[in-house]
């Protein structure tokens, strides 16, 4: 009986250091885990629109012109255009950019989750 204890203490102690470990990396506590993710998620946003602001940069486009015709070169096929190669990196440069109120207005919507529904 006392070996099996032993046994469970162990792996109780393994999997709590586990989940401080997973706690960590999210960079929550650990305590509240639904509210305290929900307020890290207000962030998103706002890192949203700075990634569609890199996107847009002049870095950006300058790497991104440098890409085409490094695939040009190296495949010798010029029928391809950006939009095909980088889909996603094109959607985010053509697409207006909303605001950040806008963002929020729909993230915080009535039909979003909100910490008031997790209590």
């Amino acid at each position: 009986l006392t070996r099996k204890e032993g046994e469970y203490r162990r792996g109780s102690d393994d999997y709590k250091q586990r989940y401080d470990k997973e706690c960590l990396k999210l960079g929550i506590e650990g305590k509240a885990v639904k509210t305290e993710l929900l307020k890290r998620s207000q962030v998103l946003p706002s890192l949203y629109l700075s990634i569609i602001e890199a996107a847009k940069s002049a870095q950006m486009c300058e790497a991104t012109e440098l890409y085409l015709a490094y695939y040009t070169y190296n495949t010798k096929d010029a029928s391809k255009s950006l939009g095909d190669l980088l889909p996603s990196l094109c959607r985010l440069v053509d697409e207006c950019v909303p605001s950040l109120e806008e963002m929020e207005r729909v993230a915080f919507s009535e039909d979003a989750v909100t910490l008031d529904d997790m209590a």
